[in-house]
């Protein structure tokens, strides 16, 4: 059930979005490109952010639709020592790529494994922007990149450094805003 503003929306365009919860992205893969044409699509289309979040295995586990600038984040269990073992892919229209300072801190407050923007025109799509957390000095704090492709960056080592240093030390969490 796709989640959020979907108030005005057409039957055919939440039953399609609906459709992705089938999809399964290819281990190493943060999303597959015919998910990101869609959404992308879809999203310049209504003007609304659109949010996927994916676990480990590959599944679609939420889809919210938001409205031009922001979406509701799913409920993400946050654990002591380790990430979420979630990702989260979530598109601007607009165009804008950047990460929000909202999206890096929800980043850091509910360890997601990492999240991403698309920003999303007329044009199709703008860029991409990928944030995943690190360590520095003891804190939980985070690396950002602006791509252009998503297949061109690994999130898998990103995650498996993370976690080995949260297993090991005891890392601050900042409860601040970003």
């Amino acid at each position: 059930m796709v989640n959020g503003n979907t108030s005005g929306l057409k039957e055919h365009i939440l039953n399609s979005l609906d459709e992705l919860y089938n999809s399964k992205i290819e281990k190493g893969k943060i999303i597959n490109q015919e998910i990101i044409d869609y959404i992308a699509e879809v999203s310049n289309k209504i003007n609304r952010e659109i949010n996927i979040a994916m676990d480990r295995s590959g599944n679609v586990i939420d889809i919210s639709i938001g409205d031009s600038s922001t979406v509701n984040l799913p409920v993400v269990p946050v654990y002591d020592r380790r990430l979420s073992g979630v990702r989260i892919v979530h598109t601007h229209p607009g165009g804008n790529p950047h990460l929000s300072s909202v999206d890096i801190s929800a980043l850091i407050k509910l360890k997601l494994d990492c999240i991403v923007s698309i920003g999303v025109s007329d044009e199709g799509v703008t860029g991409y922007e990928v944030a995943v957390c690190s360590i520095l000095n003891d804190e939980l704090t985070y690396d950002r990149t602006l791509v252009k492709n998503l297949d061109d960056f690994d999130y898998l080592d990103a995650i498996k450094e993370v976690e080995e240093a949260l297993r090991k030390r005891n890392i601050t969490e900042d409860d601040k805003e970003y």
